[in-house]
């Protein structure tokens, strides 16, 4: 058959598109968003508990993300429950605080103790360098002059910190001191207002340069008319309590430190709403003792040689 006989016909190839051309015209638009029916329904289950909010907002957002493309469908929904979520995590704001202070409030306390423990240690390890050093361990206060030239008034002495300060990193603010004089003087008064990173109890707020830092004397391992050393505690350094942390801050300069004797009451001890306090042993180990301890069990391991030693 030649071509003059051959019936018209278009011989040019189509493209898939083209034979497919009806049923891509007739494909039904995608019309559904889940998410956005998800945050819709999480929006409004957060303003009963608040507990959905955080879902219903991601929801929300994946959903306006998705609804344009797919010819806006469910953005509406997406919309309304991004901002249902958002009013529910306003009511649960205050909610958390109130469940994560306690916990909060625990990790400082935590962190403020284990500082303390340290400072602690750094002074009863000056303690023991100290004795090293001298034979013996600090009085209760410092003085350095002629003999009987103290201060008639134990308030107006100068307090065994600053005899430790060379021993604590702080040799330059020891050599300022007019060590014959009261604490008061006009040149030992301005040393009160310097800051001395041990001797600053981490639970006082800055800048407080007072201390909670403090001793006991009288029958306890520090005596006011002579020193002791660690022959002279016979109850074992591990078992006599050498430093307390003290209830109130007080000056660090100053001589003002708790007298002690086994009839008498007992301070009060430790950071104010704290249940426990702490205590550096004369070994240099630091204890941790509920406020809610005997009294006559403490006593026991705040006198130096009754032969009762602190209980664990």
């Amino acid at each position: 058959m030649n071509d003059e006989m051959a019936p018209d016909r278009d011989d040019r190839p189509r493209s898939r598109r083209d034979d497919d051309d009806y049923d891509y015209d007739r494909r039904p638009a995608v019309t559904s968003n889940g998410m956005a029916t998800a945050a819709l329904v999480l929006g409004v289950l957060a303003l009963c508990g608040g507990l959905t909010a955080i879902p219903g907002l991601i929801c929300g957002v994946i959903g306006m993300s998705r609804a344009s493309s797919r010819n806006g469908a469910g953005y509406g929904m997406a919309m309304a429950g991004t901002v249902l979520s958002g009013f529910g995590l306003l009511t649960i704001i205050p909610l958390m605080i109130v469940l994560l202070l306690p916990a909060v409030q625990k990790v400082r306390e935590s962190a403020a103790r284990m500082a303390s423990s340290n400072n602690m240690k750094q002074l009863s390890l000056g303690q023991m360098n100290y004795e090293s050093d001298s034979g013996e361990f600090t009085k209760p206060y410092h003085y350095q002059g002629p003999v009987g030239g103290e201060p008639e008034k134990l308030s107006d002495r100068l307090s065994w910190r600053v005899t430790l300060l060379p021993y604590i990193e702080s040799d330059p603010t020891y050599g300022k001191f007019k060590h014959h004089e009261p604490w008061n003087s006009p040149n030992n008064r301005p040393l009160a207002d310097v800051s001395i990173k041990t001797l600053i109890h981490p639970g006082d707020a800055p800048p407080s340069t007072n201390t909670r830092y403090r001793i006991f004397y009288g029958g306890a391992g520090f005596d006011l008319n002579r020193k002791r050393n660690s022959q002279g505690i016979t109850d074992g350094g591990s078992n006599t309590i050498a430093i307390v942390e003290g209830g109130d801050p007080v000056t660090w300069t100053q001589f003002d430190e708790y007298p002690f004797d086994m009839v008498g009451p007992l301070p009060t001890l430790g950071l104010p709403g704290a249940t426990v306090f702490q205590a550096a042993m004369f070994d240099g180990s630091v204890r941790t003792i509920k406020k809610t301890v005997d009294p006559n069990v403490l006593k026991r391991g705040i006198h130096a040689a009754d032969g009762f030693p602190l209980a664990d």
